[in-house]
């Protein structure tokens, strides 16, 4: 997934010398990766919060999901997206394939809003950092709905902690692009509150530039 991304492709070249077949997902055709690799699936996105990539993300998740045969039930997903209240700053937890959507979210709060965001996966939050979280912090978790997570929301609560529980129950493809979709558009809110023009980081346009430059081909 991506286009110029200097990681992405490192692994898709090693990935093609290993004798491996290459899928791009991006928005170009003649993007970097889409020229090194066997096939392309490009993708459409209209953001809704600018400079944030929003849009892109779910686009491209939506896509790989269709190629790996992971096509979504409506039942389990009302068209509707659930309103996310979250009191103070969150702190992203998730478990699984959703470890790295609650790192997306956490760097996308980072990008916005030039404020320090946490992400965990469960396991690690559960074994230290839940014992630091302040009352001014909001536990959202993010992953697929059992008895074993309601198990941990109870105990949380019980211990005092804010706990805002994201996950849903069904197929792990519906519930992974509800929950993304679902939490970009909570910062999406956060945006129009503080009634911000563009993201924090392009105030720091000299780093960026040149940051970019690191990150990308």
């Amino acid at each position: 997934m991506g286009g110029r991304t200097r990681a992405v492709l490192e692994a898709a070249e090693a990935y093609k010398k290993s004798g491996g077949s290459v899928i791009a997902v991006t928005r170009k055709r003649d993007s970097p990766l889409a020229s090194i690799s066997d096939h392309i699936v490009t993708v459409e996105s209209k953001e809704y919060v600018r400079g944030s990539g929003f849009s892109t993300f779910i686009s491209m998740t939506a896509a790989v999901a269709s190629l790996l045969g992971m096509k979504r039930r409506a039942k389990n997903y009302s068209p509707l997206p659930r309103e996310w209240r979250i009191y103070g700053k969150p702190i992203y937890v998730g478990t699984g394939p959703f470890e790295g959507l609650a790192l997306f979210l956490a760097l996308k709060h980072y990008e916005l809003f030039g404020e320090q965001a946490r992400s965990y996966s469960l396991e690690q939050f559960l074994h230290a950092p839940v014992f630091a979280v302040s009352q001014a912090e909001t536990v959202v978790l993010l992953g697929m709905q059992d008895d074993y997570h309601t198990n941990v929301e109870s105990i949380l609560e019980r211990h005092g902690i804010r706990v805002f529980n994201a996950m849903m129950k069904g197929d792990a493809a519906t519930a992974f692009l509800a929950q993304a979709f679902e939490g970009t558009l909570w910062l999406a809110s956060k945006v129009r509150e503080k009634d911000l023009d563009e993201p924090a980081y392009r105030s720091r346009k000299s780093m960026a530039w040149e940051l970019a430059r690191i990150i990308y081909t």
